[in-house]
């Protein structure tokens, strides 16, 4: 397998630096999730990172994203907000994830052109 070349940092730094940036991470290990999330946004400076974990990327994800209380300015004093979005498959047998992304995804980016 080819590996797929890295284009979120000249994205952030070059092409489109005010502009709302946003990854994917997809893991197999829950555990993992989270720490490389954050190793991202820390890394690339952009704006929220979407995670899931293979198994459960039907009906979970994590938005995750800079605290905008932290100090973007020193990495070390960075933090970072976690918002889950779930679905409850047992009453939404047939609801899609994608929609409550699209939805969470619309309301991030009108705040950001405030």
């Amino acid at each position: 397998m080819d590996q797929v070349p890295k284009i979120i940092e000249p994205l952030v730094d070059e092409w489109t630096k005010e502009g709302f940036i946003v990854s994917f991470k997809l893991e197999t290990d829950q555990a993992l999730l989270i720490p490389k999330a954050q190793g991202a946004l820390q890394r690339y400076g952009h704006q929220v990172v979407i995670g899931n974990d293979l198994h459960r990327r039907k009906f979970e994800v994590v938005f995750v994203s800079p605290n905008p209380k932290s100090s973007a300015a020193d990495n070390a004093k960075l933090t970072f907000v976690e918002t889950w979005i779930k679905i409850d498959l047992a009453l939404e047998p047939h609801r899609e994830i994608e929609e409550d992304i699209v939805a969470e995804l619309v309301k991030r980016h009108a705040a950001w052109i405030q």
